[in-house]
C-alpha cells in the first residue's frame, strides 16, 4: 500500500502478542525509523494502535523494560519535543516559553504530535477548541489569550513556517480566515474575534501566503455581503481587492452582480478597478445590468471614467 511504512504494518498488524509488537517497534524506532511519517491517508503508525494495546502479563518477565508501558507509549516516547504539545495543551506560557529556549529551533519545526502535527497546526487547534469552549459572550477567555500568546512565542522563537497546512491542506491563515468568515456571517462576532483577528496578523506578520483559497474567502464574503470580513482582508491582510480567483472574478465583479451596494461602495474606495475584466472580457457592469442591479449601475457609472 501506497506510503505505508514497516512502522505502519506492525503497529496495524494482530497476528502476534502485543509485546512482541511492542519490542520490535522499541528496536525499530532506536533504529532510527520515523514515527511522524504518514501513509497515503494521511495516518502515522500511532493512528492505528488502540489504547487497550497492552503487553500481555504472563509474558512480562521475558520483557521487564515494557512493563509499565503500551504500544501507544512506545511510538509516543519517540517521537521529538512531544512534552512541548503537552505544555500547549496546558495553556502553559510560562513552561512553554522556557521549553523554546531550551530546544534546537530545528527540532522544533520539525516537531509532530501523535496525529502527524506540526507545532502551529497544534495550537491552532487549540485555539479554535477554546472558542468552541469559550462561545458565549459571557464566559472568560483566559484560555483564549494565553493559547494566542503561545501562538506568537512559537512564531517569534521558533521562526516555524507559517504556510504549513494541515492535513486537509489548508494553512493556518486559510483556516483562521474561514472561521472568521462563518463568525462574521451568522453575527457572532464578539469580542472572542479579536483573539481570532490577532492570531491572522501574527501569521501575516512573519510572511504568510495568501494562498489562492484565502482569495475565495474574499470572494465569497463580497458574494455574500460580508463587509466586515473583507475589510479585515483589504486592511489588515493587505489583500489586493483586484485579486482575480476563479473565471478571473474579482471581488467587484461578485459584489455587482450579487448587488451588495454596500461591499461594491467599500471596494471602490480601496481602489477596485471599475472597469476590470475577467477570463470572459466582463466588467462589473456587464454583471449588474445583466442582472438588472439598478442601484450597482448608478454608482458604477459614476466610477467610470
Amino acid at each position: 500500500m501506497p506510503g505505508v511504512t514497516p512502522l505502519h504494518g506492525l503497529a496495524a498488524s494482530a497476528e502476534k502478542p502485543i509485546i512482541h509488537r511492542m519490542e520490535c517497534a522499541r528496536i525499530m524506532l532506536e533504529a532510527g525509523a520515523d514515527p511522524t511519517i504518514m501513509d497515503s491517508f494521511g495516518s502515522v503508525p500511532s493512528d492505528y494502535v488502540d489504547d487497550t494495546d497492552i503487553p500481555e502479563p504472563e509474558l512480562l518477565d521475558e520483557f521487564p523494560h515494557l512493563r509499565n508501558k503500551t504500544m501507544k507509549s512506545i511510538f509516543f516516547d519517540a517521537i521529538p519535543n512531544l512534552k512541548i504539545f503537552n505544555l500547549i495543551e496546558d495553556g502553559n506560557v510560562d513552561a512553554v516559553k522556557k521549553a523554546l529556549m531550551e530546544e534546537e529551533k530545528e527540532g522544533l519545526q520539525v516537531a509532530k504530535d501523535s496525529d502527524g502535527n506540526g507545532l502551529l497546526v497544534f495550537t491552532l487547534q487549540q485555539i479554535l477548541k477554546h472558542l468552541d469552549i469559550d462561545d458565549d459572550e459571557s464566559q472568560p477567555t483566559s484560555a483564549l489569550f494565553f493559547m494566542l500568546q503561545i501562538f506568537k512565542d512559537l512564531m517569534e522563537d521558533a521562526e516555524l513556517d507559517p504556510n504549513v497546512p494541515d492535513k486537509s491542506g489548508g494553512t493556518p491563515l486559510f483556516t483562521l480566515c474561514h472561521i472568521m468568515k462563518s463568525m462574521y456571517t451568522k453575527g457572532r462576532a464578539n469580542s472572542k474575534m479579536k483573539y481570532l483577528e490577532q492570531a491572522a496578523l501574527t501569521l501575516f506578520q512573519h510572511k504568510a501566503t495568501i494562498s489562492s483559497n484565502t482569495i475565495e474567502i474574499l470572494h465569497d464574503a463580497s458574494r455574500r455581503g460580508n463587509t466586515d470580513m473583507i475589510r479585515f482582508m483589504v486592511e489588515t491582510l493587505q489583500v489586493d481587492p483586484n485579486t482575480k480567483g476563479r473565471q478571473g472574478f474579482t471581488a467587484l465583479h461578485f459584489a455587482a452582480r450579487s448587488g451588495r451596494l454596500e461591499v461594491l461602495e467599500y471596494l471602490i474606495g480601496c481602489g477596485a478597478e471599475v472597469n476590470g475584466d475577467d477570463d470572459r472580457g466582463k466588467s462589473a457592469m456587464d454583471y449588474a445590468v445583466a442582472n438588472n442591479r439598478g442601484e450597482i449601475i448608478k454608482v458604477l457609472k459614476a466610477h467610470i471614467g
